[in-house]
């Protein structure tokens, strides 16, 4: 798909308070359990630019409710069970600025 190192970074969770590491992703894909990706959920809606995609994975169906409550700030999209698995799909969305006049 010929992405080069600038248009793409994958980096371990752990990287992710490292200050030098505080920029905006465009999408964020977790693949973890959902204790984890609630635990973590303050840190990836700030790191989510506004516009951007978020897919959490790796969630047992009946939890996928828990986990989404901790996303509750972004705009959900579709959240797909697959044989006791979810994913939940969401979108932060720019939120516009009041015009003062």
């Amino acid at each position: 798909n010929e992405l080069t190192k600038n248009e793409l970074t994958v980096m371990h969770s752990s990287k992710l308070a490292l200050e030098e590491y505080r920029h905006s992703f465009d999408v964020i894909l977790a693949n973890i359990l959902a204790k984890p990706l609630i635990e973590l959920s303050d840190m990836m809606i700030q790191l989510l630019a506004p516009g951007g995609k978020i897919v959490l994975s790796g969630i047992l169906e009946e939890q996928a409710d828990w986990v989404a409550e901790s996303y509750k700030e972004l705009s959900y999209g579709k959240t797909l069970v697959k044989q006791g698995w979810a994913r939940i799909e969401a979108e932060k969305v720019e939120k516009n600025t009041p015009l003062i006049i």
